[in-house]
C-alpha cells in the first residue's frame, strides 16, 4: 500500500487504482512490486513496446481498458465463469476504448500489441465472409469462438510457416505423419475452411464444418485412428487412440488444445470434437432438437456476432457475472448479469482491426445451460432421485441402471460409492431421520424387500426386510406428528402393510381394510387434528385411520387405474380420472358422483395450488377458479405430466422427450430434453433451478 494507492483483493483477484486507470492482477505481489517501481519513478507506459498502445488511447471514452492476456484467463474464471485461455494466443496486451451508446456498451476501437503473438493474426491473409456458424452452436453453451479462414490451404501454409518460426512445425508433421493424414489434403478435400470452439459445462468442444459429401471419408479416416468407435443417433464417432490424441492440435494449432484424448462424432455437416464421449453425445442431441444459437430469436444478437465476416469473431452471454468495486454497476448498461458481448478482429494488410460490444438484453434467452453428465455401466432404470447429503448440506442423486446398481452422485456428478441391488427398485425414493440426529438414509423397496441404506451406502442395521408379499407400488412415508417416529406404508396385493421405523410389523394395523387388489401408493392427508390415508382398488377408494380402519364411508365407481387427488375445499374430496376419460369424485359425506367437463381424452390429473392439471395425448389444461389456459406440444403424444408446487411442470412424451415449462403461468416457454425420465429441483439451497434427467446409460444436468 502507498500513501494514495492501495491494493484491493476479491477472492483470487487484485488491483490497484492510479488516477482512472485500474490494474489488475491474479498476484498481488505483482502489483506491490508495480506500486514500488512507480514510487522509484518506473512506469510501465514509458515501455517502448506498452507506450503505443497507451497513446492510442481516446480520452473521451468513458472508459480505457488494458488488459494483459496471460492474466485474461483468470479473469473470465473470476467474473464470467467461463473459460478464456484461448485468448492467451491472440496477443500480449490489447487496449479497448469503451464507449456507451444507448443501451449498448461499445469497444470503439481494439489495439493488439504489436509483439510476436501478432505473428499469428498474421497467418490470416484474405477477406472473409459471413459465415453461419450460430447453428453449430448449443443454446446452452456458454460462449463460442469463430475462426474463418476463407481458403484454408493458405492459411494453413501461413500457419505453418508462423509455426515453424515457433519451433512448433516438425513435432506437428511427424504427429500427421505418422496418422497418415496430409494435413492440406485432408482439410482442403472436406472442410469448409471455419472453425468453432464453444465452452459447455466444464468443458470445450471444437466443430468443423464439412464440405457436402465430407462427412463419409473423414468419419473413415477417424476411425481408423480410434481405440473406439459406434454410432449414436445415426452419428458415426469413437475415441482416438493415446498416439494420436494430439493430431487436431497437429493439424490446426491452439484453437484444439485442453481436449485431453479426443472423442468425435460427425454427420453429414459437422465434425464435433471433445474430450469424452458422452459430452458430445449431449452436445449434439441439442442441436438436433434445434436448440441452437440460430433456431433461437432470443440469441440472434449472439449469432449476428458470431457470423461476421472477420477472421477472428467472438459471443458471450454474460450470465453469471459478479458486480465488482471493479465493475460498479451504474456504470454498466441495465443489469450486467443478463448482458451480451460480441467481439471480432479482422486482419487487413498486416494489421489488425478489432471491436467489442456489450449489450443489455431485452428478451431474456430461453435456454437451459449443461452442466455436467456422468456415464454409467448400463442405462438407467430407476431415477434420478434428488436427496440430501446431510454432510455436505447439498442435494445429491441417486439412480438404478439395468444391471440393478444404485449410483449416488454428488452435485457435480462425481460418483460417490455404487451398490448391487438383487432387484430393481419399485417406486420412490424418500429420506427418514431414523435416529433423530439430523443424519439421513434413504428407504425404497424393490419387489419383495424394504431397504434402508445410509449415506455411504450401508444397510441400516435389521434392513433388508423380505415384505410378506410381494409390492408393484413401493412405499409411503408417514410422520403423522412431525417427531420422525416414521412409518412405512406399503401395498402387497390386496394387503397394505405397516412398518415401524426399525422394520417391525405394526401392531394393531388392520392390513385387509380394503378386501381388494389395491391400485395406489397411499398418501396422507390431515385436517382438524384428524388423519385420513388415501388408497384405492380399482373400483373403489379407500380412506382410513392411523388403524388401518375405514375413517369414510366410500363406494364404488367404475373401475380404473389412475391414482386419485385430493380435491381440497371446505368440504374436501378426492377425484381421479377413469378409463374412459370422464371425472370420478369420492366426497368426505360418502357420495360418489361423475363430473361433466369438457376436456376431451384425458388421461391424468394433479392437483396443485395454482389449479388443477389435466393432460391427455396432446395437451395439459390448467384451471383454477379464476383461470384456464392449455399446453400444447405438437406432434408428440403426451405419456405424463409431474407438477411441483412452485409452478415447474415436467411433461413426457412417448418419444423419449422431456417438456418443461411453468404450468402456473398462462404463457411460458417450453424447453425440450431428450431423456427417459427427469427430475427438477435445486443442488444448493440458494442456487439456480436444475433439471437432472436420465437418458440411456447417463445422467445429465441442466441449469433451468
Amino acid at each position: 500500500m502507498t500513501e494514495n494507492e492501495t491494493i484491493y483483493s476479491i477472492d483470487s483477484l487484485y488491483g490497484f487504482k492510479v488516477g482512472s486507470t485500474w490494474t489488475i492482477s491474479k498476484k498481488s505481489a505483482l502489483l506491490q512490486d508495480l506500486l514500488n517501481q512507480r514510487a522509484n519513478g518506473f512506469s510501465l507506459a514509458k515501455d517502448a513496446q506498452f507506450t503505443s498502445l497507451w497513446n492510442s488511447a481516446s480520452k473521451a471514452d468513458v472508459m480505457n481498458l488494458f488488459i494483459q492476456h496471460k492474466e485474461i484467463e483468470a479473469i473470465g474464471d473470476q467474473f464470467f465463469k467461463q473459460d478464456w485461455s484461448w485468448m492467451t494466443h491472440i496477443a500480449a496486451w490489447s487496449e479497448i476504448d469503451l464507449a456507451l451508446r444507448k443501451n449498448k456498451l461499445i469497444g470503439t476501437s481494439v489495439s493488439l500489441c504489436p509483439d510476436s503473438a501478432q505473428v499469428f493474426l498474421n497467418t490470416f491473409t484474405g477477406s472473409v465472409r459471413s459465415e453461419k456458424l450460430s447453428k453449430y452452436v448449443a443454446s446452452s453453451s456458454t460462449y463460442a469462438l469463430g475462426m474463418k479462414t476463407d481458403g484454408i490451404d493458405v492459411w494453413l501454409r501461413s500457419f505453418n510457416t508462423y509455426r515453424a518460426h515457433k519451433q512448433r512445425l516438425k513435432p506437428a508433421q511427424r504427429i500427421t505423419t505418422e496418422a497418415n493424414v496430409d494435413p492440406i489434403l485432408f482439410s482442403t478435400v472436406h472442410l469448409s475452411g471455419d472453425f468453432i470452439r464453444v465452452g459447455y459445462g466444464d468443458a470445450n468442444i471444437c466443430l468443423l464444418p464439412l464440405k457436402i459429401g465430407g462427412s463419409k471419408e473423414v468419419g473413415e479416416v477417424l476411425a481408423g485412428l480410434s481405440s473406439t468407435t459406434g454410432t449414436v443417433d445415426g452419428r458415426k464417432g469413437g475415441t482416438l487412440k493415446e498416439k494420436h490424441k494430439f493430431l487436431f492440435s497437429a493439424l490446426y494449432g491452439w484453437f484444439f488444445s485442453d481436449l485431453g484424448t479426443p472423442s468425435w462424432t460427425i454427420n453429414d455437416e459437422v465434425l464435433a470434437i471433445a474430450p469424452n464421449a458422452k459430452i458430445l453425445e449431449v452436445y449434439m442431441s441439442e442441436i438436433g432438437l434445434g436448440k441452437t444459437w440460430d433456431g433461437m430469436e432470443a440469441f440472434d444478437p449472439l449469432s449476428e456476432a458470431l457470423n461476421k465476416p472477420d477472421h477472428l469473431t467472438f459471443a458471450t452471454s454474460l450470465k453469471g457475472f459478479t458486480e465488482t468495486a471493479f465493475c460498479p454497476s451504474e456504470q454498466w448498461p441495465g443489469f450486467f448479469g443478463n448482458a451480451l458481448l460480441g467481439g471480432s478482429i479482422e486482419v487487413k494488410d498486416a494489421l489488425a482491426f478489432g471491436s467489442l460490444t456489450i449489450q443489455s438484453q431485452k428478451d431474456q434467452a430461453v435456454s437451459s445451460s449443461y452442466l455436467w453428465s456422468t456415464s454409467l455401466d448400463a442405462p438407467v432404470i430407476a431415477g434420478p432421485f434428488l436427496v440430501k447429503n446431510h454432510r455436505s448440506g447439498v442435494n445429491n442423486v441417486v439412480v438404478q441402471d439395468e444391471t440393478n446398481t444404485l449410483y449416488w452422485m454428488n452435485e457435480a456428478g462425481e460418483v460417490k460409492w455404487t451398490k448391487k441391488l438383487d432387484l430393481p427398485i419399485v417406486g420412490p425414493i424418500q429420506q427418514v431421520d431414523l435416529f433423530k440426529n439430523a443424519k439421513y438414509q434413504l428407504v425404497f423397496t424393490t419387489s419383495n424387500q424394504l431397504h434402508c441404506i445410509d449415506l455411504l451406502g450401508r444397510n441400516v442395521e435389521d434392513f433388508p426386510i423380505t415384505l410378506p408379499s410381494n409390492t408393484s407400488f413401493g412405499l409411503s412415508v408417514m410422520d403423522y406428528d412431525k417427531n420422525r417416529n416414521y412409518r412405512f406404508l406399503i401395498p402387497c396385493g390386496d394387503k397394505l402393510y405397516n412398518f415401524t421405523s426399525d422394520g417391525k410389523m405394526v401392531d394393531g394395523w388392520k392390513t385387509d381394510a380394503s378386501n381388494g387388489i389395491l391400485t395406489q401408493r397411499p398418501f396422507l392427508y390431515q385436517r382438524g387434528g384428524k388423519d385420513y390415508i388415501i388408497t384405492s382398488t380399482l373400483e373403489k377408494a379407500f380412506i382410513l385411520n392411523r388403524r388401518g380402519e375405514s375413517r369414510i364411508k366410500t363406494n364404488a365407481l367404475p373401475a380404473a387405474a389412475k391414482p386419485w387427488a385430493l380435491s381440497p375445499g371446505n368440504i374436501p374430496s378426492i377425484i381421479r380420472v377413469g378409463d374412459e376419460g370422464e371425472l370420478q369424485e369420492q366426497r368426505w359425506d360418502g357420495t360418489v358422483e361423475i363430473l361433466e367437463h369438457d376436456l376431451n381424452d384425458l388421461i391424468g390429473l394433479e392437483q396443485q395450488s395454482y389449479g388443477r392439471i389435466y393432460w391427455s395425448n396432446e395437451s395439459v389444461s390448467v384451471q383454477s377458479a379464476n383461470n384456464r389456459y392449455n399446453v400444447a406440444i405438437d406432434s408428440r403424444n403426451i405419456v405424463s405430466v409431474e407438477s411441483y408446487p412452485g409452478g415447474t411442470g415436467i411433461i413426457m412424451c412417448d418419444d423419449n422427450t422431456i417438456h418443461v415449462t411453468l404450468l402456473n403461468e398462462p404463457v411460458s416457454n417450453i424447453t425440450q430434453f431428450d431423456g427417459s425420465s427427469a427430475k427438477a429441483g435445486r443442488l444448493t439451497m440458494t442456487g439456480p433451478p436444475v433439471l437432472v434427467i436420465a437418458q440411456g446409460n447417463a445422467v445429465i444436468t441442466y441449469q433451468l
